[in-house]
Parts: C-alpha cells; sequence; structure tokens
C-alpha cells in the first residue's frame, strides 16, 4: 500500500514540476531523495548466521526449483499466466509517453496524470487485497484481474478520450495488483517450505526480466506498426493465457484446499 500510494502521488507531482522546473531538476530532486534511504540503511545493523555449505551447486538448485514450480500444476498455472501479463501487458507502462503525446495530444502533465491513475488503481487493488479475510476468493480474483488488466489495455490502446482513458488505467492498476499480490500470496502459501525461494525467484522473473524483454519486442515492432496496434494484439494474446487460467482455476482452488488441511 505505501508502495502504491507513492506510485499515485508522485507522478502527478512529477508531471507538474517537468512543466515549472524542467526534466533536469526532476531528476536532481529524485537523486536527493535517496539520501534518506542510504541513511536509514547505513543505521540498519543485524547479524547473519551462515547456513551450512550447500552440497549442490546453484545450477543444480535452479533445475530442482524448476521442475517443481512447472511439475506441480497449479503453481504452474499461476506462473505462467504472470509470465504472459509481464511479457505482454506490463511493458505499456514504459510506452504512456507515447500515449500521452501522441495518442492523447498531452504532455507531460497528462502523463503524469495518466500514471497516477495507474498508481491509484493499484492502491485500490492493495487495500482490496487487505481487506480480505480468506484465501479461499484469491483464485477467482486472479482470473477476474488477468481479464480486466488484458481487456482494459485492449480498450486504452485505441481510446482518444483522456476520461475513458483515466478510467481504465484505473481499472488496469487495480487488476496489475489484485493479479500479481494474489499469485504471489498463493505461490507462498502453496510451495514447500524448502522451494519457496525458487518459486518466487520465478515469480520475480515476470516482471524484472520477461517485462524489459517484452518493451524490447514492442520498440522494434514500433518500426513496422502503430503503438496501439501493437498493444491490441500484445492484450489479446495475454487473454489466451487467462483463458488457460480460467480452464484451470479448478486445479488451483484444489491445490489451495489441499494446501490448507
Amino acid at each position: 500500500m505505501l508502495f502504491n500510494t507513492a506510485r499515485f502521488i508522485g507522478p502527478v507531482i512529477g508531471g507538474i514540476l517537468i512543466v515549472v522546473i524542467g526534466e533536469g531538476w526532476c531528476f536532481m530532486i529524485n537523486a536527493i531523495s535517496f539520501i534518506g534511504v542510504i541513511t536509514s540503511l547505513y543505521f540498519i545493523h543485524t547479524a547473519f548466521v551462515p547456513n551450512e555449505k550447500s552440497k549442490t551447486s546453484v545450477f543444480d538448485d535452479l533445475v530442482e526449483g524448476f521442475k517443481y514450480s512447472f511439475g506441480f500444476k497449479p503453481i504452474k498455472y499461476m506462473l505462467i499466466l504472470i509470465i504472459s501479463t509481464g511479457f505482454f501487458v506490463l511493458p505499456f507502462q514504459s510506452f504512456l509517453p507515447v500515449f500521452a503525446k501522441d495518442i492523447l495530444n498531452g504532455d507531460s502533465s497528462l502523463y503524469g496524470i495518466l500514471t497516477g491513475c495507474y498508481g491509484a488503481g493499484a492502491l485500490m487493488g492493495a487495500v482490496f487485497l487487505a481487506s480480505r479475510r480468506s484465501l479461499h476468493t484469491f483464485p477467482g480474483y486472479i482470473l477476474i484481474a488477468a481479464f480486466l488488466f488484458s481487456g482494459g489495455l485492449a480498450v486504452f490502446s485505441y481510446s482518444s478520450n483522456v476520461g475513458l482513458s483515466m478510467a481504465l488505467l484505473i481499472i488496469c492498476g487495480w487488476a496489475m495488483i489484485a493479479q500479481y499480490v494474489s499469485v504471489n500470496t498463493l505461490l507462498q502459501t502453496m510451495a514447500k517450505p524448502e522451494m519457496v525461494g525458487r518459486v518466487i525467484s520465478f515469480y520475480g522473473m515476470s516482471f524484472m526480466t520477461v517485462t524489459p524483454l517484452g518493451a524490447l519486442l514492442i520498440g522494434y515492432l514500433a518500426e513496422f506498426f502503430s503503438i496501439q496496434v501493437i498493444f491490441l494484439g500484445f492484450s489479446l494474446l495475454s487473454l489466451v493465457a487467462a483463458v488457460l487460467y480460467a480452464t484451470r482455476k479448478s486445479v488451483v482452488q484444489r491445490g489451495l484446499s489441499q494446501t490448507k488441511e
């Protein structure tokens, strides 16, 4: 919730500051803000207890983690879904300036507002999930969020109305958090204790590694197609993964029930 509050407030302020003082000073202010973080890290003191030396190599652990993650069906279907979302849908954030300027005919202020709307939706999604009392409904939230995220982006890609685009980004922000946080929670709940770290590493790849690769592909395709066509196509491909998850949702539900038992 703290993270997404910053995503909601920061871009709006940034968009205004770009107009008033320019991009350079915005980067300077951002750099100065890290002094607080660095100072806080300096005053953190903790002791680490070394683990026994592993008898297997990092590569062996990685292979074992891959076999477990994609061999256990409830986890496999969730990972496939978020990897697809990370590759086809999440990269749109990097191209929001294009939509703000070329599609909606705005400036940096509009870009800040659009990013703020996305952050506001994410904040609402975080609050929504934090208020849930049971994990039983999380597989359903993942399904709803997957369709809303891909479908919302498909409509957003061809929207030329600022108000509609803002509303769609709020929906996309909610769906992004609802999907990713729900999957993260279920992965940590369902995975074997000794496998949690490796399973979560594949989860992290869905946005730390896969998303930049998707952005690179979009940048390449932009030489041949309009950004609207690209994101419409990518959204439809992501919907295919959502449909696959829909057909396997019962498997995830059963896996969660067995884990809780």
